[in-house]
């Protein structure tokens, strides 16, 4: 149960550093990372390379899970032309997640960006009706057979079951989106202004090579 736990893990100063917001299509799988030069599924010196950032530009951080690490960066990034403290989560050393907090004056303008970019997401509200957080989702893995149909084989090979029959054991493969981005927008959340960017699925895509039953029995 632990290993199985740890897989889908793998799955779950004044100098302001610009990074810009990617335009390219990196990757033919969903949404590319909103960072220039960056790719799903890169491992943390790939990251390095292509932001041409030292050791001093990051601090890496215990994030208590195994196989788990996080890179904050030291300065700023700049995404959707708005300053953030940002952060990586890289799974195995593949890069999978990205998190970023934004000036709560910034939140607006933001989410205004993302939608003219990305479509309108879908929201939830809290217990007063308002407006909490929102999500912009790639499309899922159901209505993708090949890319499904590639991401069991991945599950296949480091030995977890997978099965979409919510009454059985096993992963739910057809579900997950290619990408995901969430944004709270609650002004009273203590977490306004946060942003969590999801590429698990795409990594896998990009670089199913990386997948392998030695990398997670390290």
């Amino acid at each position: 149960m632990k290993k199985i736990f740890l897989i889908v893990m793998l799955l779950s100063t004044t100098l302001l550093l610009i990074v810009g917001c990617s335009k390219e299509k990196t990757s033919p799988y969903g949404t590319p990372v909103p960072i220039k030069g960056l790719k799903w599924g890169m491992n943390e010196e790939e990251v390095m390379n292509a932001l041409k950032l030292s050791d001093k530009d990051i601090t890496n951080v215990d994030t208590g899970h195994a196989h788990n690490d996080q890179i904050n960066f030291n300065n700023p990034i700049k995404l959707f032309d708005h300053p953030a403290e940002a952060s990586m989560t890289f799974s195995y050393n593949i890069l999978i997640g990205i998190t970023a907090q934004f000036a709560p004056e910034d939140v607006p303008d933001l989410e205004k960006a993302i939608t003219k970019e990305r479509g309108t997401g879908i929201y939830k509200y809290n217990g007063k009706n308002e407006k909490a957080d929102v999500t912009w989702a790639d499309d899922i893995l159901e209505n993708n057979k090949t890319w499904k149909a590639a991401v069991k084989e991945i599950y296949k090979k480091l030995g977890v079951k997978v099965s979409d029959n919510l009454m059985e054991d096993g992963v739910s493969v057809g579900q997950m989106p290619i990408t995901s981005w969430n944004l709270t927008i609650d002004k009273n959340s203590p977490r306004y202004g946060n942003m969590i960017i999801n590429g698990d699925v795409a990594a896998m895509l990009n670089y199913p090579e990386k997948y392998t039953p030695e990398m997670i029995n390290k």
